[in-house]
């Protein structure tokens, strides 16, 4: 059975209700239906079954029919938002610009900014975005994220990974004005040679920019080493040994630390191919920017000990004199140090050199270093049988009160403004008191006594040559 109406409007829908004229169901046109409460349209079902809900109306799914809007799914053309509803709290909200909003007050924002990303955003607290990633088993195992690379096009692994393909990087950006894409500093891992089954080298790479250049400033290759600078400046290899540590200086200026011994040892290891003459140098030493001695090699056979002697840095020079008088205050001994007992070595004692050679030695007889314990501005004790510092007060910066950032409303105006961190300088003082005493000993440079000893061979000489003409000429 068939039952014709007209097509009916909004405000007087053809089917309706007798103690509700304005509320019913009418035909906006051929082929439509629409719904009308209160005499306007609600809904709207057209000739391909799209469901039309005209402004300023929403569409709310609720769990329970008496639930109210306690757990629902509002679609709310108003601004165009999807609205997730649980325990009468807004969960999480779509917005009309791809913005997934989730928590209330909206704590965490998911957004393709761009043709391929995701941002998750803070507006609302005040430390800023932040993943948190948690395994709550009794385990050993904790949470982690993970970055992936195939070359397989889908989800499904299979084509693998090759050299110097980019495995993630972490990136740390900022706002220069234009936008919040611009990099100040980044973590990468690339591939580091040929992938194999369960095998994949890789590299990290940390970089830090200035003027505009994200520069590579530290490198850990597959193989341990540290590249500092860029790969290869400075390499610090945990390769053949446990134990050692080798540094070689390489053509273009960096140090490559190797371990190549099986005791701890630290090796200058001059890397230049064909190196037949000249002198090469491992170490300068400089005060000031003045240079006041090196270690160098000369014609890759023999190291020297170099220390500054040119005659330009010298006045008041004088030959010198009485050396063999002042060589024979000089007490030569037989001796061990009490920590090798076993080993009896030929040499002097410090203290009596200094009458002599004062120059050669460093220290003061007998002499002897407070030691004591340095306790922190907030008690807590930093070190026990510490030397008492030159300076135990500083000035530090505090934070008075915390950074607090703006806050927004869900459609990303601004609620209240950033508020920076206010710091005070304060002065701190750590705190040392004496507990005991420690020796100070002294120490020799025993080159400091050639030119004693070869004005005193010199003086011999002089003398020998004397008593043989003087032979010579009682023979004649």
């Amino acid at each position: 059975m068939a039952v014709f109406t007209g097509l009916g409007s909004a405000s007087a829908p053809s089917i309706t209700f007798s103690a509700d004229t304005n509320t019913g169901i009418f035909s906006p046109g051929a082929d439509r239906f629409a719904v009308t409460v209160d005499g306007t349209k609600r809904l709207e079902i057209d000739n391909t079954g799209t469901v039309i809900v005209p402004s300023p109306g929403k569409i709310q799914a609720n769990r329970l029919e008496n639930s109210e809007a306690n757990e629902a799914i509002i679609l709310d053309p108003s601004d165009d938002s999807i609205q997730i509803i649980t325990n009468a709290n807004e969960t999480a909200r779509f917005t009309s610009n791809g913005v997934l909003l989730i928590g209330s007050p909206n704590s965490i924002s998911v957004n393709n900014l761009t043709a391929a990303g995701l941002q998750l955003s803070s507006l609302q607290t005040a430390f800023g975005a932040s993943i948190s990633i948690a395994r709550f088993l009794n385990d050993s195992i904790a949470g982690q994220l993970d970055f992936a690379k195939s070359r397989s096009g889908t989800l499904s692994p299979g084509v693998i990974v090759q050299n110097n393909d980019s495995l993630g990087t972490i990136s740390f950006c900022g706002d220069d004005g234009v936008d919040l894409t611009t990099r100040a500093a980044s973590i990468y891992c690339g591939v580091d040679g040929t992938p194999g089954a369960n095998d994949i080298p890789g590299y990290l790479e940390f970089r830090t920019a200035t003027s505009g250049s994200n520069t590579e400033r530290l490198r850990i290759d597959s193989l341990g080493n540290i590249n500092i600078g860029t790969s290869g400046a400075v390499v610090l290899p945990a390769s053949t040994s446990t134990s050692g540590l080798g540094l070689t200086i390489t053509a273009n200026g960096g140090i490559v630390a190797k371990t190549t011994q099986a005791v701890g040892s630290v090796f200058l290891d001059q890397n230049i191919l064909n190196y037949t003459s000249g002198s090469a140098v491992y170490q300068r030493f400089r005060i000031g920017g003045t240079a006041i001695g090196s270690i160098s090699s000369t014609n890759g056979t023999s190291v020297l000990y170099n220390t500054s002697s040119d005659y330009r840095l010298k006045e008041n020079v004088v030959n010198l004199d009485n050396a063999v008088s002042r060589l024979n205050q000089l007490s030569v001994c037989r001796f061990n140090f009490i920590s090798d007992p076993d080993n009896t070595i030929d040499g002097f004692l410090a203290h009596e050199v200094q009458g002599v050679v004062p120059e050669a030695v460093t220290g003061e007889k007998d002499e002897m270093e407070a030691i004591g314990i340095l306790t922190e501005w907030n008690g807590k004790v930093i070190g026990t049988d510490v030397s008492k510092p030159d300076d135990l007060t500083w000035e530090a910066q505090i934070e008075v009160s915390p950074a607090v950032e703006a806050s927004y409303d869900k459609e990303g105006n601004e609620i209240t403004p950033k508020v920076s961190a206010v710091y005070e300088t304060v002065t701190r003082t750590r705190t040392w008191e004496q507990t005991g005493e420690q020796p100070l000993y002294q120490g020799i440079d025993q080159s400091k006594l050639v030119p004693l000893l070869t004005a005193a061979l010199q003086e011999a000489i002089g003398r020998i040559e004397l008593l043989e003409a003087e032979v010579t000429a009682l023979q004649a």
